[in-house]
């Protein structure tokens, strides 16, 4: 049985795993901005700990295309993929003007709903291969789970 090459996956593909790149990073750096401005020091972990899963899935995406070879057949490069992503989602609130934590939190929950969307249209796509799909998936129900452990602790506030 053959195995999988960056020939075989349809470079709109690629753009879309280099854009799920980009949402990881932006959010992660948004995450890292907003849990420095916080004194609750649970909710800062609990932050800190999107922040630590953002960067270490990111490093797993990243891996994985490198493997494929599959990042140098992208026109736009990673810079431009972040900059469609800026542009579809804009900063609503810069991390440091954020004073109350029900901003932070509201913050974290447009970003949740941002992330579940990139990583649900990647998953749809039917020429994507199973093992990036696993990955996907399980990065998906990693971040679910931070969400709803973030959700949880603000209830209890």
């Amino acid at each position: 049985m053959l195995k999988s090459t960056s020939s075989q996956m349809p470079a709109y593909i690629v753009e879309k795993l280099l854009y799920l790149l980009a949402a990881l990073k932006k959010e992660r750096d948004q995450y890292t901005r907003a849990a420095s401005t916080i004194s609750n020091k649970q909710l800062k972990d609990n932050i800190n700990i999107l922040a630590q899963e953002n960067n270490q899935y990111a490093s797993e995406l990243f891996s994985q295309i490198q493997m494929l070879g599959a990042e140098n057949r992208n026109t736009d490069g990673i810079a431009g993929i972040a900059k469609a992503f800026d542009e579809q989602y804009p900063a609503d609130v810069a991390g440091d003007s954020l004073q109350s934590t029900g901003e932070i939190l509201q913050v974290c929950r447009d970003s949740e709903k941002k992330m579940i969307r990139v990583y649900r249209e990647i998953l749809n796509e039917p020429y994507l291969i199973e093992d990036i799909r696993r990955l996907i998936r399980c990065q998906l129900n990693g971040i679910m789970y931070a969400f709803l452990r973030l959700k949880l602790f603000s209830s209890t506030m």
